[in-house]
């Protein structure tokens, strides 16, 4: 694909009725479009596709998961992919490791103009108040590479929400939260073995194993003397 073809395909893919919600931030989320094409045959003929895009919860970026995002999008996906990200510059997918499946529902004619189809269609959507489908209107032949670009349109949408749920939730922060886990153990043993005499050698034990005994001894020998 050269650049000519690549920018006529960004051209001509309108998305006619986005989705209301943005991409799931801690579950997989279902997006379902319906693709309407005008074909050269005829003047009242157009192609409608439909089909659901399954985007995989976002998880923090590594060196594998670098490989095989787009799957069911056809064989020049990545190099569609790549050339979107390299002239947008988006940081979404280089920070967050997005995945996205099309599952391809099937294609049919229908003679009658692109907008009548399009504006059935929304209609029903809308009716339905349905959040996560979409509808857009592409070139026929590539018509992959305008779902691909609608999928990583949304991906930049919910970035930042995305960011924002994951650092609420300290998942930036593996070493944080690990010394937090390991404050509320000992707080909580803390705590039973301020009830129960018998729960003091367990403290003690997950103190040192902790390699936090010193940081801790005066309130651990104190539990002793309290009960003198």
């Amino acid at each position: 694909m050269d650049r000519k073809e690549f920018n006529a395909i960004l051209r001509q893919t309108r998305v006619l009725r986005p989705p209301v919600r943005r991409l799931k931030t801690f579950a997989d989320t279902q997006i379902g479009y319906h693709l309407v094409s005008e074909v050269a045959d005829g003047p009242r003929l157009c192609r409608l596709r439909q089909g659901r895009v399954l985007a995989v919860r976002p998880k923090i970026l590594t060196a594998e998961t670098l490989q095989e995002r787009y799957e069911g999008f056809g064989e020049e996906a990545r190099k569609f992919a790549d050339m979107l990200l390299s002239r947008s510059r988006e940081d979404s997918l280089r920070v967050l490791e997005y995945k996205f499946k099309n599952e391809f529902g099937g294609a049919r004619l229908i003679h009658e103009e692109l907008q009548t189809v399009v504006e059935r269609i929304v209609a029903d959507l809308d009716e339905r108040s349905a959040s996560y489908e979409a509808v857009l209107a592409c070139p026929d032949p590539s018509w992959q590479f305008s779902l691909l670009k609608f999928t990583l349109d949304e991906t930049r949408k919910s970035f930042p929400e995305n960011i924002k749920e994951l650092a609420r939730h300290d998942v930036f922060d593996a070493a944080g939260r690990d010394e937090r886990k390991k404050s509320y153990e000992i707080e909580a043993l803390f705590e039973k073995a301020a009830r129960d005499p018998e729960a003091v050698g367990e403290l003690g034990k997950k103190l040192k194993e902790f390699g936090l005994f010193e940081l801790y001894q005066d309130r651990f020998f104190a539990l002793f003397r309290n009960r003198e």
